[in-house]
């Protein structure tokens, strides 16, 4: 996640409902009362089903930007994709990793590679609140952290390390979504009505080492999509969970959440993991669990009748 740009407000923009008291007023008019009928509040919320117009709560972008690595950058791609596919897996990963991941590594860049080729799989994502500023996020980083028990603590916080950029080709990745970033507000056209101006690095920083000089002290570890502690792969490939989301060797335990994904996927991991656990929740009555519910309730039966001691 890298913070590049700014440019000139549009209307409204989070900043609006609270520089702009008329605007403030109408939105909360908004916000109390529903359109259609002018229903008070109190109505709308003892009917969990309709919804409120708003827009009075300051929520994430209206709008974004999923780019390609083709259609960003044309002339570097093919390139990436070849030395991602020359890549040694372990050389980038924490020394002594287990086999077993290192060899799902190996399958995850084949799998990248492709997608570097690929103009269906957006690499940037470039969010848009109306607001000033403009956040360059890398969908797709390479480069694999890790999360430890604390030896010397075991209770307090897990160990987390991001270990970002290590693999270095995210570092040449992200430069080229910054110069597509660059080339498009600089650019003539509509987006010049912003009145984009670059406040970081500079128009003076234009050299790919300089470029990576830049991110490497810019780049923000985490954009809050967390995913991969307990991926779906097979145990070969250092999984955790299989197809039927069971974790690997372990009878009726499930992971369904943002752990899962083996990949980071280019979009928000919060819809996403609303859309698996849709897609799971018939699975959940597989025999072993019915089993399950058939014997807590044959003990609830047992508890309920058993006389008093």
């Amino acid at each position: 996640m890298i913070d590049v740009l700014d440019k000139t407000n549009v209307f409204p923009h989070p900043g609006s409902l609270q520089e702009n008291a008329t605007f403030a007023a109408w939105a909360l008019e908004e916000w109390k009362t529903k359109r259609e009928g002018k229903q008070p509040i109190v109505h709308i919320l003892n009917s969990p089903s309709k919804h409120l117009p708003g827009p009075y709560s300051i929520i994430g972008p209206s709008s974004m930007a999923m780019i390609s690595l083709p259609v960003l950058s044309p002339d570097a791609y093919e390139s990436i994709a070849s030395d991602l596919e020359k890549l040694d897996p372990a050389a980038a990963l924490l020394p002594g990793t287990d086999q077993t991941v290192v060899v799902g590594y190996a399958a995850q860049l084949k799998v990248l590679a492709a997608g570097v080729r690929s103009n269906n799989t957006s690499w940037l994502q470039f969010p848009n609140n109306g607001g000033s500023g403009g956040l360059i996020f890398n969908m797709h980083p390479l480069s694999r952290g890790y999360v430890n028990i604390n030896i010397s603590s075991p209770n307090s916080e897990p160990v987390v390390d991001y270990r970002a950029l290590t693999n270095p080709i995210d570092l040449r990745i992200d430069v080229e979504l910054f110069r597509g970033v660059r080339r498009f507000f600089s650019s003539k056209g509509e987006i010049q009505k912003l009145t984009p101006v670059e406040l970081a690095p500079g128009s003076s920083v234009q050299s790919d080492e300089d470029l990576a000089a830049w991110v490497e002290t810019a780049l923000g570890p985490s954009a809050f999509h967390p995913v991969g502690t307990a991926a779906k792969a097979p145990l070969e490939h250092g999984g955790v969970v299989g197809e039927d989301l069971i974790v690997h060797g372990i009878k009726r335990l499930s992971i369904v959440d943002a752990s899962i994904f083996p990949l980071l996927v280019a979009a928000t991991t919060q819809s996403t993991v609303y859309a698996v656990a849709e897609k799971v929740s018939g699975c959940f009555w597989s025999h072993d669990l019915l089993l399950f519910e058939f014997e807590s309730r044959l003990l609830m039966r047992i508890h309920r009748h058993r006389p008093p001691i």
